[in-house]
């Protein structure tokens, strides 16, 4: 699955960036050998109300309020030819780790997000100009757009491009 951002309108003082974050290196170079074991026994809850909790504020759609869309995915999935393994948890979505009790999810959780700010090396900080297009692989990366440019206006549009569930 990819996605994609264009930017229709960006705050002409700045601010509203874009970063992205490689789960494939982050899981290679952060993760011990243990840890990668023990996760790769684990699964995790995503919602869509988490990671959307401020625009649906604003929606007058109940169904899409009412709809939670709660996933579940592995901690640890893999992805490609040679198949790369990449953490699958993100600070916006994921709410728990399925397997453990509240408190447990809940440090394990605290732990996996602290990672990605602690490796900066492994980010990528879009600058955004009116009229980007920016496309990206959406499993193996992790994004957060930065919310310094009140009272300023950013509109963008978002596609997400899902895959064939069969083999071409």
């Amino acid at each position: 699955m990819m996605g994609m951002l264009y930017a229709k309108v960006i705050p002409k003082q700045g601010g509203g960036d874009t970063l992205w974050v490689n789960m494939v290196e982050l899981y290679n170079q952060e993760l011990s050998s243990g840890m990668k074991e023990m996760l790769s026994k684990l699964t995790a809850e995503h919602s869509m109300i988490k990671s959307h909790k401020q625009s649906l504020q604003h929606d007058d759609n109940d169904d899409n309020k009412n709809n939670s869309s709660l996933t579940n995915h592995p901690v640890i999935c893999e992805h490609g030819i040679p198949k790369e393994k990449y953490l699958y948890v993100n600070m916006s979505a994921t709410t728990k780790i399925n397997e453990l009790n509240e408190e447990e999810s809940n440090l394990l959780l605290k732990y996996l997000f602290s990672l990605v700010s602690k490796r900066p090396d492994l980010i990528c900080r879009w600058k955004w100009s009116e009229n980007d297009v920016c496309l990206w692989h959406q499993p193996t990366t992790q994004h957060y757009a930065t919310a310094n440019y009140w009272p300023q206006h950013r509109q963008m549009h978002r596609c997400a491009i899902m895959q064939r569930t069969e083999i071409i």
